[in-house]
């Protein structure tokens, strides 16, 4: 009578060995989809900061300088008056947005836009899109009344992505969502 040796035979431990591959696998696709889901919800969180300083300086300026400041408003870079509250941003760029910092926040003093460059760029792009960075611009929004004539309602930011996850108070343009 033969007595079995303790341990794992070979076949044992390569069954172990694709277990843990398959694991690995499911938690690395489960890891990304995390990062992923992290960078969507600090794009909202720095829109939303930009949104309410640009608010509060749009109400600043009406009170001191009437509607017509709010246009110079529209096309300046709306990051100094946040005072560091989006630690994102990496500053000034004039025109060229090739080899921007991933995750990093810009304006774009040529074009007079915000440039965000996204890590994973899944979620803002589909297939048919190459940009490499999402623009967003700061619009004074108006409406026509008959006895007032133009009336300022607020500012916008608007942007053009692929970005369906993004809050609809950000009038993302339709152009660059899937259809």
């Amino acid at each position: 009578m033969r007595h079995r040796a303790w341990g794992a035979s070979r076949f044992e431990l390569l069954v172990v060995l694709v277990v843990a591959l398959v694991l690995l696998a499911a938690l690395l696709y489960r890891f990304r989809e995390v990062q992923m889901a992290v960078e969507r919800t600090a794009v909202v969180s720095v829109l939303d900061t930009i949104r309410a300083g640009v608010w509060l300086e749009a109400a600043a300026r009406i009170g001191v300088e009437g509607d017509g400041a709010l246009v110079h408003l529209a096309t300046e870079n709306p990051f100094p008056a946040l005072h560091g509250a989006v630690s994102s941003y990496a500053g000034v760029i004039s025109g060229n947005n090739r080899n921007l910092q991933a995750g990093a926040w810009y304006f774009d003093v040529q074009r007079k836009k915000i440039l965000y460059q996204p890590r994973f760029s899944e979620n803002f792009f589909t297939s048919e899109m190459t940009s490499g960075s999402v623009e967003f611009t700061i619009d004074a929004v108006y409406r026509e009344s008959p006895p007032h004539g133009r009336v300022f309602e607020g500012m916008r930011l608007t942007g053009k992505c692929a970005c369906e996850w993004l809050p609809k108070h950000y009038a993302v343009s339709p152009a660059g969502r899937k259809q």
